[in-house]
């Protein structure tokens, strides 16, 4: 691959050394992240550095394609998030800066690309178009100049997919950073909700539970539903007001402490320097497996309530239904802190009808 890297001319696209040893290659470091948010920082606020590189990559395309290792098809929040099917590996595809006589470069890394296919021209033209939206005009280019085929519209659907990526992944949450003026806030935060803000919180609460007291559907599958139990609140409204109070209060509590401790981890062992460089979608953006959020939270329902889950071998399972419960009012709490302007959006991931993790922009 360095032959045919030499032999194009391209000297952006950099393969790092490497060793093997016994079943392992020990390779040459790079001055690279692998964090999506790094990459997409560095994308989108410093697209002009690439565009070389990014030609390099269309005339690399006449060789092989190397994008069939670049993208994913594997669920992953910020593809689910923008609706977007597939996700950029940058872990294989690394962006980073280098000094050439004093002047800024953009480089590519070309990290463990195991399979290099023939070329396909227009798919991979489209593949390269996905990943570096903002270089519609020069992959047209370059594609025009070595006189490689493609359909143009088929490339502006790629620029339209690209786009919604990086906005859901970076852009919109840099946005919101940017009008609340906590760019430059690198300590712990707490959740300053205002009273008003709390009490609209609750009084959603309040309200799905009266709607889950009358025996509503909260998960579906081929051969399941899960529905709450009819008449659980003994009390009515009464309950659901007392019920709502503790929740909301457990799950905000929780929430914090998750977005404080994580944090806090990307936060070790750096000066406050070092932090006023750091990428704060990156700090401000949380992966949490949903049994953090409910912690302490199914004390507020009696253990009788459950439901009974006809699987696909026909045998009864007894399940107890406060995880689904509980998931569809962290759901509902998430949904109020949006529109409070206290987050600035979430995705759920959901496996088998229950809420299984979230992926948070605070």
């Amino acid at each position: 691959m360095r032959d045919q890297l030499e032999e194009l001319g391209c000297s952006h696209l950099i393969i790092p050394k490497a060793i093997p040893v016994k079943n392992y290659l020990i390779e040459q470091r790079l001055p690279i992240s692998v964090n999506s948010f790094d990459n997409m920082r560095l994308y989108c606020s410093q697209t002009g550095l690439f565009d070389e590189a990014v030609r390099e990559v269309v005339r690399l395309s006449t060789i092989c394609d190397i994008t069939s290792d670049l993208l994913d098809y594997r669920v992953h929040p910020p593809g689910k998030s923008a609706g977007v099917e597939d996700f950029v590996r940058y872990d294989n595809l690394p962006l980073y800066k280098a000094s050439i006589d004093g002047l800024e470069q953009g480089r590519l890394g070309l990290i463990d690309l195991e399979q290099m296919i023939p070329a396909q021209y227009g798919e991979t033209l489209r593949s390269i178009t996905r990943i570096f939206p903002y270089h519609y005009g020069i992959i047209k280019e370059e594609a025009d100049r070595i006189q490689i085929p493609y359909d143009d519209e088929i490339l502006k659907a790629a620029v339209a997919d690209g786009k919604k990526y990086l906005a859901a992944g970076y852009e919109d949450h840099y946005e919101w950073l940017q009008e609340k003026g906590v760019l430059d806030n690198f300590k712990d935060w707490s959740r300053g909700i205002s009273q008003e803000l709390m009490s609209d919180v609750k009084n959603a609460i309040a309200k799905e539970l009266m709607s889950m007291n009358e025996g509503v559907i909260l998960a579906q599958g081929v051969d399941y539903i899960v529905r709450s139990r009819e008449d659980f609140l003994k009390g009515g409204a009464t309950s659901a007001e007392i019920l709502s109070d503790g929740i909301t209060e457990t799950v905000i509590k929780n929430l914090t402490r998750e977005i404080n401790k994580s944090f806090r981890q990307n936060a070790q062992g750096k000066t406050l320097a070092q932090l006023a460089k750091s990428n704060l979608v990156k700090l401000r953006s949380l992966f949490a497996e949903n049994k953090y959020f409910i912690e302490g939270a199914l004390v507020y329902f009696r253990s009788s309530d459950y439901y009974e889950l006809r699987p696909h071998d026909k045998t009864f399972l007894v399940i107890t239904i406060h995880e689904y419960m509980i998931g569809k009012l962290v759901g509902v709490i998430f949904d109020e802190l949006v529109n409070g302007g206290e987050m600035q959006s979430y995705n759920k991931i959901v496996v088998e009808g229950r809420v299984s993790a979230y992926w948070i922009r605070s």
